[in-house]
């Protein structure tokens, strides 16, 4: 197997780095995982990538499919890669045949990251996102079917994402994930696409809350606002944002959306901590920033 040798002890190159992924579930475990860059690596198979173990007996696996490769395709456990440009995705699987259990899976080293990149765990299907910088761990549940994902028998995963299953057989479970690394680009040197303030104001709120976001030029602006687990509650298009000029002394652009505590249905959300995610862009560049919402009834 591999070793965590292979990691880094900090980020001294955006093309050279490794990270170490791990699943568990219950006494099964496969921790011996990677991603990362390397000027040794190549896009296609190369001697920096390994190939998926058998499995045998109850068991969790990881594993980075490449069935598209044209020397040795297959499942990997490892995908290194050359270059790192603006923005990099790696998708991998998480398969077990142990149902109704929780699956924890926790990296390492993110720090050997280029700070300059954003590094976000994502789930298509529900289109939920976890920032892998914040935390290093979370847990979801695998399930023994599609249907029993996400109905009232699943256990309570409080502060965790739940994702939905793809079943091959009866078997075996497969969740799907794709880790997406953004590098944060200014429109020049000068760094102007930034943020120079971020609030939400009343926080705690009992019912209106009016999220301020003040950025150092023009720029289009989003806000996506996500509850504990990850799941998204409310999509604010750019139309939607408004710009409310300049703040004194004209050092940034102000742009302001009010929330009215309502999901994407109308429906009143819950007592509760939320976070929103802002997103600025303008030409190439584009930025992202977080917030928290507290919401008390």
């Amino acid at each position: 197997p591999l070793s965590s040798s292979l990691l880094t002890t900090k980020a001294e190159s955006e093309n050279n780095w490794t990270i170490q992924i791990s699943a568990k579930a219950g006494e099964a475990q496969d921790i011996e995982n990677y991603m990362g860059i390397s000027p040794k690596a190549s896009r296609q198979w190369d001697r920096e990538d390994f190939s998926e173990p058998p499995l045998i007996s109850s068991y969790v696996s990881l594993y980075f499919p490449h069935t598209d490769w044209q020397k040795n395709p297959g499942n990997y456990t490892s995908d290194i890669r050359e270059v790192l440009g603006k923005e990099e995705s790696w998708d991998f699987v998480v398969e077990t045949n142990i149902k109704n259990s929780n699956i924890e899976l926790s990296w390492q080293n993110i720090s050997s990251i280029p700070g300059e990149y954003k590094v976000l765990l994502y789930n298509k299907e529900l289109n939920t996102t976890i920032d892998m910088r914040e935390k290093n761990s979370y847990i979801f549940y695998s399930g023994n079917s599609l249907d029993a994902l996400g109905s009232s028998n699943s256990p309570d995963t409080s502060g965790s994402l739940g994702f939905p299953a793809s079943l091959d057989s009866s078997d075996k479970i497969e969740h799907n994930f794709t880790i997406n690394i953004t590098k944060a680009i200014g429109l020049s040197p000068s760094g102007k696409l930034k943020f120079y303030k971020l609030f939400n104001y009343p926080n705690p709120t009992q019912g209106t809350t009016t999220i301020r976001a003040e950025i150092e030029t023009e720029a289009e602006v989003t806000i996506k606002i996500f509850d504990v687990a990850g799941g998204l509650v409310k999509a604010i298009e750019a139309s939607e944002v408004e710009f409310k000029g300049q703040n004194t002394g004209g050092a940034a652009y102000i742009y302001e959306y009010q929330w009215n505590g309502k999901n994407e249905a109308g429906s009143e959300v819950a007592s509760g901590i939320y976070f929103y995610l802002v997103e600025a862009r303008k030409g190439s560049g584009i930025i992202r920033k977080t917030g928290k919402i507290a919401v008390i009834k």
